[in-house]
């Protein structure tokens, strides 16, 4: 009877370890994994026109074609369109709206060059 007692009792305690460890297993949360860092923002058009090589340089190119315009103009036209489209581009908040404003504002100033 003692026996049977002990072996009652170790199959007891055997039990409640594997209920124990299961419980454990599904309990046990995973690692966490840590969330990826937010990106960064895009650039705003001002660091682009200072930081960025490429506008610099396409920047430095649209004002030697102001400048051969305005030579050619003698009625101040393309200083006064030159004006408004600088205006313009301060306005800009992105990469694409700068793009789109220099192709606009090359584009007009090449008819001044070209005639």
């Amino acid at each position: 009877m003692a026996a049977l007692r002990s072996v009652a009792v170790l199959l007891s305690a055997a039990s409640i370890l594997i209920v124990v460890a299961a419980a454990a297993a599904n309990a046990a949360p995973a690692p966490a994994t840590a969330p990826a860092p937010p990106k960064a923002p895009p650039p705003s058009a001002a660091e682009l026109l200072h930081n960025d090589p490429a506008y610099i340089a396409r920047e430095h190119r649209l004002e030697a074609m102001f400048g051969n315009a305005r030579d050619r103009d003698p009625t101040g036209q393309v200083a006064r369109e030159h004006a408004q489209a600088l205006a313009e581009r301060r306005a800009c908040a992105d990469k694409a709206c700068l793009d789109s404003w220099f192709r606009r504002r090359e584009a007009a100033l090449k008819q001044y060059v070209e005639n």
